[in-house]
């Protein structure tokens, strides 16, 4: 899955069918609610995607790939959210043309 927004919306349209019919007692935004959690993006295609947009010399300065990287791969493993949104910020203000990346993994 690509998480195009079709698919994401598709998905978890699915779920919240798949529990409905099971007469799962939730009401169907609950339902939307679990659909959106069980969607996700694996860590490994996130991983190929910070290298990706690091190649990508309009993106990233070649000078600055290595800093990029390491700060892209810290939020995998970030456990507050204060940190984490002070690093996609930080990415954003020096990587201001990962701005489309960022939001669709955000």
């Amino acid at each position: 899955m690509d998480f195009s927004k079709a698919q994401r919306e598709g998905f978890i349209e699915a779920v919240t069918d798949l529990f409905s019919s099971n007469r799962d007692p939730r009401n169907r935004e609950e339902l939307r609610d679990i659909g959106e959690k069980l969607i996700q993006g694996c860590e490994e295609h996130f991983r190929r995607s910070i290298t990706r947009y690091s190649r990508i010399s309009s993106v990233v300065l070649v000078s600055r790939r290595d800093e990029f990287i390491i700060k892209a791969q810290k939020l995998i493993e970030i456990k507050s959210l204060d940190e984490f949104q002070s690093i996609v910020q930080w990415i954003l203000d020096k990587f201001p043309n990962t701005a489309n990346w960022i939001e669709y993994w955000l």
